[in-house]
């Protein structure tokens, strides 16, 4: 069986997120959503790195905007532009 192009793979977004006092409240809101994968969080967890559906993206940045605890701090199509902007590579 032939391996699925690329251009055939689901889109995802990286979420580059900064986190404010509650730190289990990003995990309640990536249990919304379907395709959510936290790939990094720092080790005072003020920052992390989630991946999100493109289809969902739209969605889950206005729930991280209305958050009081969160703020969205950049997002790319690609993991490694999220973390060089952050500051991780």
């Amino acid at each position: 069986m032939p391996n699925v192009k690329k251009a055939a793979r689901g889109k995802r977004r990286w979420i580059g997120i900064k986190i404010e006092g509650n730190t289990k409240i990003l995990d309640e809101i990536l249990e919304n959503y379907t395709s959510s994968k936290l790939a990094w969080r720092s080790n005072d967890a003020a920052l992390a790195i989630v991946g999100i559906s493109l289809v969902e993206y739209n969605k889950f940045l206005s729930d991280v905007a209305e958050t009081k605890y969160l703020e969205s701090i950049t997002s790319s199509g690609k993991i490694r532009l999220v973390k060089m902007r952050l500051g991780i590579v």
